[in-house]
């Protein structure tokens, strides 16, 4: 048996206690043309971190809309939907005045660290505002952006250009693959 190993990174921003100076240095550590818009997005929209199981299918809507088809099935949902309702996970949207939801955000949670699942916007340049309303409502120790240093395309370089603008560092982890003299 041979081994592989592929090292990748994750992206982690360290959260402390949300104290009103805590937040001043965390949407410092934000990239500049971030912050404008996130005001920007604030200034348009009413952004809320909601725990009612409900928001999931608006966030399921709006993936069906963006996507243009349904690409996942409705267990998915359902899981999602369960770990809201059992506090595992919560949601941000972001409603236009209208009353329209433009975008929405999954936020899963394990013990004191939370991590961005997944998200559908109907318009560009919300999810900024999605993300640091959870990051700066966050009573988490951490906060995981997404995968790092493995993009192989121009959409996960730029997926991932976009998660180093919120701050934090790249974390690594090791995945070992053993491969047999069949599977070669």
């Amino acid at each position: 048996i041979a081994t592989s190993d592929i090292s990748w990174a994750t992206r982690i921003i360290e959260l402390h206690a949300p104290s009103g100076i805590e937040l001043i240095h965390r949407l410092l550590n934000v990239r500049k043309s971030y912050r404008s818009l996130i005001r920007r997005c604030q200034e348009t929209h009413h952004i809320e971190k909601s725990y009612d199981p409900r928001a999931v299918n608006i966030l399921h809507d709006l993936h069906r809309e963006q996507a243009g088809r349904e690409t996942r099935p409705q267990t998915t949902w359902d899981l999602m939907s369960a770990w809201v309702q059992s506090g595992h996970a919560y949601l941000c949207t972001a409603f236009n005045s209208a009353g329209i939801c433009d975008g929405a955000i999954y936020v899963y949670a394990y013990k004191d660290h939370e991590y961005y699942g997944h998200a559908a916007t109907r318009i560009k340049d919300i999810n900024h505002a999605l993300i640091w309303k959870a990051i700066s409502t966050s009573t988490a120790q951490t906060f995981e952006a997404g995968w790092q240093s493995h993009a192989r395309d121009k959409k996960g370089q730029a997926i991932e250009f976009f998660r180093r603008g919120f701050g934090g560092t790249n974390q690594p982890f090791i995945v070992s693959r053993f491969f047999t003299h069949e599977t070669f």
